[in-house]
């Protein structure tokens, strides 16, 4: 079943963002939660172009999918199948974590413009990311830079 409609489609071509609740159970959410536990997670960067790791931020790139995300992984692609054109690479999934201590820091993911420039017209795509959040009071920072310098934060449970 797709839930991409063509009014979510068009409001991320507007707003640059969509939000969805990929209606997962209790239960997916705290398989998820055990599966991304044991990974192997390394510190990632602190500030923008900084070359110091942020010792409170960490973050484990996923090679092969385990079950409960294959299964999240599954959701996503249902969620944007209703455009032939999406792609879902299943080799491109991290995991984030942040400890006590650390500045505070939502998810989020830079599209520099000449990204996607390139990719639009290398590949005729245009690149974008899925956040799934498995924890309550899970924020995600939207700055649209590309169409106003205003910020958006939006709570996971309207994601």
């Amino acid at each position: 079943m797709a839930y991409l409609t063509p009014n979510n489609a068009a409001e991320f071509w507007n707003r640059g963002f969509v939000l969805h609740n990929l209606r997962l159970e209790a239960d997916e959410v705290q398989a998820a939660l055990a599966e991304v536990h044991t990974l192997d997670y390394k510190p990632i960067f602190g500030e923008v172009y900084d070359d110091e790791m942020d010792e409170f931020r960490e973050q484990a790139s996923l090679t092969t999918l385990t079950p409960a995300l294959a299964a999240i992984h599954q959701r996503v692609v249902n969620v944007v199948s209703t455009n032939d054109e999406c792609v879902v690479d299943e080799t491109s999934w991290h995991t984030l974590r942040s400890s006590p201590g650390g500045a505070d820091q939502a998810v989020h993911r830079d599209f520099p413009n000449f990204e996607a420039s390139r990719a639009l017209l290398t590949h005729e795509l245009v690149q974008a990311s899925v956040f799934v959040a498995l924890m309550d009071d899970t924020f995600l920072n939207v700055w649209l830079v590309w169409r106003s310098s205003r910020t958006n934060k939006l709570p996971h449970s309207e994601a």
